[in-house]
């Protein structure tokens, strides 16, 4: 599938208040292992923008309801598209023809959180708080559990390994996630899953190699609130037994 069929609409604009990770009391694991160990299937789906420049969102939301996953143990599928439309309502810097800033999805998520489903009914995930990290540490946070939002000039990915191949020109700016690596491959890549459906790429993922790691956009991580997470859980679960006694 080429990748000229997508919309595309990242921009990176990273600000000096941006809160570091120890702030949300986020710490890097300090020699993360050759692959990083998750729960079973981490929500690492591939959503789908379809035609439009949306990939602030649907990489930003992916992140949320991939982290929720593995907090919750619960498949967590996230809105991103709801997410968009609160990014045109604040920051208010979205635009349908050129797309968003990654800060501007993060700051829309940290004031309305993320619609996600979980066991087939809808809440919302909230966050207490997004930071960037260095990029020398990305391994390090993937170790610990967390997935990454970030972006980049894209170029193009070639088969049969996906390896992303950047765009000199700088053109096309776009937002996906980060959601491991394997120092056990050759370049010892990065994993990242993106927004344009499971029948692109490799089930929607592709790699990036270490040497390229410093090409990337700024990177950002989420902390989930865990107290509202498991409050949503525990009323799935009240309202199943409260059918149970109607019965």
């Amino acid at each position: 599938m080429d990748n000229e069929n997508f919309g595309f609409g990242a921009m990176d604009k990273p600000d000096m208040r941006d809160w570091a990770p120890y702030r949300l009391g986020v710490y890097p694991i300090q020699e993360p292992p050759p692959i990083p160990e998750y729960w079973d299937g981490d929500g690492t789906y591939a959503s789908n923008q379809g035609q439009t420049n949306h990939c602030t969102s649907h990489g930003s939301a992916g992140v949320v309801g991939g982290m929720a996953t593995r907090l919750g143990r619960r498949i967590t599928t996230a809105d991103p598209e709801l997410l968009w439309r609160n990014q045109l309502e604040y920051p208010g810097t979205a635009r349908e023809d050129m797309g968003d800033f990654i800060q501007s999805a993060l700051k829309a998520i940290n004031k309305f959180g993320v619609r996600c489903l979980i066991d087939g009914k809808w809440k919302t995930v909230r966050i207490l708080g997004y930071s960037r990290i260095n990029p020398s540490l990305v391994k390090n946070y993937l170790a610990a559990g967390h997935q990454i939002i970030t972006g980049a000039y894209w170029g193009k990915v070639e088969k049969p390994f996906y390896y992303l191949q950047f765009d000199k020109n700088k053109k096309f700016g776009h937002c996906f996630r980060i959601i491991g690596y394997d120092d056990t491959l050759q370049y010892k890549p990065l994993i990242c899953m993106n927004s344009w459906g499971d029948k692109w790429g490799k089930k929607g993922r592709f790699l990036i190699k270490e040497e390229d790691i410093p090409k990337l956009f700024s990177m950002y991580i989420v902390k989930i609130d865990e107290e509202s997470l498991n409050q949503t859980l525990i009323s799935q679960v009240s309202g199943f037994f409260r059918k149970l006694l109607k019965r």
